[in-house]
């Protein structure tokens, strides 16, 4: 009986190949997972800022933290909506500028956990949108 010589090349080539492939394809999942939670995170922060805008920040910005909680529940709706965990989801919404020109700056982050763990570690997302203010006031500083 003849033995091949081959025969333990292959697996000697399998052995070495193996773990190049599946850290490709565990990056791919990785890389994918990361994307699509950032597009959620920049959904939920456009979201957000769109909510925000529609409430009337008041004289000297008083009606901040409405408008703060706003952003943070349009963000955790649209989150849902998506089907991502609104985990960790934090939101800043500032005003900027004088009537007529009033600017609504919203920030959302969120820190993503890694898919697999093995390619890519945790990060976290923030994601700043600006509105035009729908409430223009003239006196209002």
């Amino acid at each position: 009986m003849r033995h091949n010589p081959r025969r333990g090349a292959f697996a000697i080539e399998f052995s070495l190949t193996l773990p190049v492939w599946l850290a490709l394809v565990f990056g791919t999942f990785d890389v994918s997972w990361l994307m699509y939670r950032v597009s959620a995170v920049s959904a939920a922060s456009a979201s957000g800022c769109r909510a925000g805008a529609l409430i009337d920040p008041g004289a000297a910005d008083v009606n901040l933290g409405a408008i703060e909680a706003a952003v943070l529940d349009a963000a955790t709706d649209e989150l849902a909506v998506l089907g991502v965990s609104a985990t960790g989801l934090v939101a800043d919404a500032t005003i900027e500028g004088v009537a007529p020109d009033r600017r609504l700056v919203c920030t959302v982050s969120q820190p993503v956990p890694s898919l697999t763990a093995y390619v890519l570690p945790s990060v976290g997302v923030a994601r700043v949108r600006t509105a035009q203010l729908q409430w223009q006031h003239e006196g209002a500083p």
